[in-house]
C-alpha cells in the first residue's frame, strides 16, 4: 500500500515538473526500474516457524471432529504475500474454517490460524506437511518450501456391544482374546474384536 502511494506520488510530481514528454519518457522507465529493486523486498521462506496442536490424537469412526490450530511466526522481513496449505488425509472433510490460507505478515508478527476436520476412514493417519509460498507484492520474488511439520492421530472403530452384534455362531467362538474381523480393517492398522 505504501508502496503504491509512494509511486503515484512520483508519477505526479513528473507530470508537475516536466511538461516535455521526452523527459517523462526517459524518467518514468528509469523510476520503474528502480522501484523494481527497492520497493520489491526479497521475501524468505526460511524465516518462518510453524507449530500445530491437534486437539486429539485418537478419534472414533462417527465422525468427530479433531481441531488444528497453526502458529505462523515470521522472524525476517515483511511478507506482502504468504500462502499456506496444510496438507490433511486424502478421506477427510474440513467442515470449520479451511486448511488454506492466503495472508500477508509483518516482521516479527504471530498468528495463529484455526480450522476443523473429520477423517472418514478408520486407521493411522498424519497431518503435513505444511506448504509455505512466499512473494514480495509484484511476485518478482517467490519461494516455495515444504515444512515437515508431522502430527499423527488414529480413527478407531467405534464401540459395538456383543449383545447387539449379529452374530451367526457356525462354529464356536474362543471364551477370551482377540476375533480377526474382515470388517475391521483400517489404512496403516489392523482391528480385533476383542471377547472377555
Amino acid at each position: 500500500m505504501k508502496t503504491s502511494i509512494s509511486i503515484i506520488f512520483v508519477l505526479i510530481l513528473i507530470s508537475t515538473f516536466f511538461h516535455i514528454w521526452r523527459v517523462a519518457g526517459i524518467v518514468v522507465p528509469l523510476l520503474l526500474i528502480f522501484f523494481y529493486f527497492i520497493a520489491s523486498e526479497e521475501v524468505d521462506a526460511d524465516q518462518i516457524i510453524i507449530k500445530r496442536w491437534i486437539s486429539r490424537n485418537k478419534t472414533e469412526e462417527k465422525g468427530e471432529l479433531i481441531f488444528v490450530k497453526l502458529t505462523i511466526k515470521n522472524l525476517g522481513n515483511r511478507i506482502p504475500r504468504l500462502e499456506i496449505v496444510d496438507s490433511i488425509p486424502g478421506a477427510s472433510t474440513v467442515n470449520e474454517g479451511s486448511n488454506h490460507w492466503l495472508l500477508e505478515l509483518e516482521k516479527n508478527e504471530e498468528i495463529t490460524l484455526s480450522y476443523a476436520f473429520q477423517c472418514h476412514k478408520r486407521g493411522r493417519f498424519t497431518l503435513g506437511p505444511v506448504l509455505v509460498k512466499t512473494s514480495d507484492i509484484y511476485h518478482f520474488h517467490s519461494q516455495i518450501k515444504q515444512f515437515p511439520v508431522i502430527s499423527s492421530f488414529s480413527v478407531v472403530p467405534s464401540l459395538i456391544k456383543f449383545r447387539n452384534l449379529p452374530v451367526i455362531q457356525d462354529k464356536l467362538l474362543p471364551e477370551s482374546g482377540n476375533i480377526p474381523s474382515r470388517l475391521l480393517q483400517g489404512a496403516n492398522d489392523e482391528y480385533f474384536a476383542h471377547l472377555k
